[in-house]
């Protein structure tokens, strides 16, 4: 859930995802890359609602 947050916070300094957004991430959570690592592992159980 932090990941999730964080990165959402760090789009109001930069959009998209190149290398100033993933700065301030790595500022704010020095293990992002895990952290994505591992949720990307779980995203496929994780209940998103009525998608359809």
């Amino acid at each position: 859930m932090d990941l999730v947050l964080v990165r959402e916070l760090c789009h109001l300094r930069a959009p998209g995802h190149g290398p100033e957004f993933r700065g301030i991430l790595r500022r704010v959570l020095p293990d992002a890359d895990e952290r994505e690592r591992r949720f990307a592992a779980e995203e496929p159980r994780l209940w998103r609602g009525a998608v359809r």
